[in-house]
């Protein structure tokens, strides 16, 4: 995926009587026009995944979620509608469109957990990100945790390693459950410390494996730290999970405790509600 450009507009208005104009209501609308290409080998899209726009203040905009305007306005630019299948090597042009404040500046495109920096308005950007050419499985959802200068998706498919002593506690989160979309089970179990495993929750190692084996994606749409001290750390995590019966469920257990053990985060238990 890359970014091609961005355009402003106070409101966005669809050649159809029955389709209500987008209005920036008091803001201004950002539109970001993005190319996507499967790179996988079965058809596939995007409509899984969260986009976001960010600003200098940390303030986040989510997509605008007009489906009929939205519809007709892509394609009366010529673009596809942005949850198209698209068939393998296949790509396709569409536009997100956001909602944010006036002033607003320095604006970060947020795919999931990939954040890359967007261009100056109507100004094309290179494809090539420093983290080299980014080529996401539009069948699956993407999620990482790097930042493309240029406006392409780094590639997040490399194997990772939740031992390292050098990792933030949002990012042991997000290894734990890369570990368990990746199915490698006996390697997430160890991310837990040894009073989380003997929980209600987790119910020993068999139940453990039993319950994640009904699971066939994982995905991490938000995770950011709540509180953090030299010892123990709160992590909320938007969490979602496609069963194999084709099911998917939220995780309501968003806020993830965690406790340093010898050098290494663990996960020390889960709660719907943030508990200071």
């Amino acid at each position: 995926m890359k970014v091609d450009r961005i355009q402003t507009f106070d409101r966005i208005v669809a050649d159809n009587p029955f389709a209500t104009p987008i209005e920036g209501k008091g803001g201004k609308l950002i539109v970001v026009f993005i190319t996507l290409k499967n790179t996988g080998d079965e058809s596939g899209n995007m409509a899984w995944s969260r986009f976001q726009l960010k600003d200098r203040e940390g303030r986040k905009y989510d997509e605008i979620d007009n489906f009929m305007t939205k519809s007709i306005w892509l394609k009366e630019q010529g673009l596809d509608r942005d949850n198209e299948q698209i068939f393998p090597g296949g790509t396709a042009q569409t536009a997100k469109i956001f909602r944010v404040a006036n002033d607003a500046s320095k604006l970060k495109l947020a795919v999931n957990l990939t954040t890359f920096k967007l261009p100056s308005e109507d100004r094309n950007v290179q494809t090539q990100s420093d983290e080299g050419e980014g080529k996401p499985d539009l069948s699956r959802s993407n999620e990482g945790s790097n930042e493309s200068n240029d406006g392409e998706l780094a590639s997040n498919n490399s194997s990772v390693s939740p031992s390292s002593e050098k990792l933030t506690p949002d990012t042991a989160v997000i290894n734990h459950y890369k570990l368990i979309d990746n199915k490698e089970l006996d390697k997430s179990w160890n991310d837990l410390s040894p009073s989380f495993k003997g929980s209600n929750l987790t119910k020993g190692f068999n139940e453990y494996i039993e319950w994640w084996n009904l699971v066939e994606k994982v995905y991490i749409d938000d995770v950011e730290i709540v509180k953090n001290s030299d010892r123990r750390s709160i992590v909320k995590a938007n969490l979602r999970y496609k069963l194999r019966s084709g099911r998917v469920i939220k995780d309501k257990k968003k806020y993830i405790y965690l406790v340093l053990i010898d050098g290494k985060w663990l996960i020390d238990g889960k709660f719907e509600t943030y508990n200071n």
